[in-house]
């Protein structure tokens, strides 16, 4: 237990913990007697008497698609932080495919698109064509589905101290049923990308898909011919399977690659050129102009609204194709949020 239970390990948690939620009462409170705080984590932990606090659950609405938030108090995020950046991130990370892009450091939406675009590259460079197929796989109610026996015997494996694998099961199984786990928690996001791992690695290893990127429960198969395709997907449903897991058939298909392509909120399409062309779907824009209104309308400091739109605004400007399309959105913020500064330093040196 003392992988995780060390003082310094659990203020460091903390730390990472609070970022970018500092303005909560909650964590200003932990903080004010931040080592007594710990102190007493820390004894609870290696008494073998920490209970987690219970859950505050809430449902959002995000881009359409209904959320059921079970959220932790700051005291068990420190655990869960200093657990999951200590002990499970450390040994799970080496059974992981390199191009699972989710929730790993260095990594993310943007490794996962570049590392798309370069298989694309690859696969024209091989082939000398853009013909082919893709096999787009999305997973039904991903972490509601997780199976709390599959995953303990998936953590088994990596976690062979029975102190640490009592905690690992008990913040598991303290999820109500016997499946499911609650978005948001840091436990949560490295069971969501450690779970599926086996599969990935048959058809990354075994299969020997050389175009096979993952992000959580999306994934994106590139092969040459349909019927390699079908048999790719087939395969996969039997393996989900086994694991509890269902496919979602609304979102998954088979697309002819010269057609194009979304994946994680990206339109891609390999031209006969071998060029490959990234456009960001137009609801992106359309969705900012919503949330720019809305905190507008819900008189939202013209401070915070400024931190809001630049992050977004940094994001969307990495693509070249959206120039004009940030410029209307600019036209709009200004508007909205008259004399505000949300121009980068580069940007700003470029209009002097």
């Amino acid at each position: 237990m003392k992988e995780i239970s060390n003082a310094n390990l659990l203020f460091d948690a903390f730390e990472k913990s609070k970022k970018n939620s500092y303005w909560k009462a909650s964590i200003q409170k932990y903080e004010y007697d931040i080592w007594k705080n710990i102190y007493l984590t820390q004894q609870a932990l290696e008494n073998g008497t920490y209970k987690q606090k219970d859950f505050v659950e809430f449902d959002i609405n995000e881009r359409g698609k209904p959320r059921h938030i079970k959220s932790i108090h700051i005291s068990d995020r420190v655990v869960q932080r200093s657990l999951v950046d200590n002990v499970l991130t450390p040994r799970t990370a080496p059974h992981l495919i390199y191009d699972n892009g989710a929730s790993q450091e260095g990594k993310g939406t943007d490794f996962t698109r570049k590392r798309l675009k370069e298989h694309l590259l690859r696969y024209y460079r091989k082939y000398k064509t853009n013909k082919g197929y893709v096999v787009l796989i999305d997973f039904k109610k991903y972490f509601q589905s997780i199976d709390h026996k599959k995953l303990l015997e998936a953590y088994r494996k990596v976690i062979p101290e029975d102190d640490l694998f009592e905690l690992v099961k008990y913040l598991i199984e303290i999820n109500t049923g016997d499946k499911g786990l609650g978005i948001g928690a840091q436990l949560s996001q490295n069971a969501g990308v450690f779970f599926p791992s086996v599969i990935d690695n048959y058809f990354k290893t075994v299969k020997g898909v050389k175009v096979y990127d993952a992000y959580m429960d999306d994934r994106c198969i590139v092969v040459r011919t349909k019927e390699e395709a079908i048999e790719l997907l087939d395969e996969f449903r039997i393996l989900a399977k086994e694991y509890n897991l269902v496919v979602n058939e609304k979102k998954t298909q088979i697309i002819k690659l010269e057609k194009g392509f979304t994946f994680l909120k990206m339109r891609y399409l390999l031209t006969d050129s071998g060029k490959v062309v990234i456009h960001q779907k137009a609801d992106t824009f359309t969705r900012e102009r919503k949330r720019l209104k809305k905190f507008k309308n819900n008189n939202m400091s013209a401070q915070r609204a400024t931190e809001c739109y630049r992050a977004w605004r940094g994001t969307v400007k990495r693509y070249k194709n959206n120039y004009r399309r940030i410029k209307d959105m600019d036209k709009l913020f200004e508007n909205l949020y008259p004399g505000t500064d949300y121009l980068s330093i580069k940007e700003k040196e470029k209009r002097r």
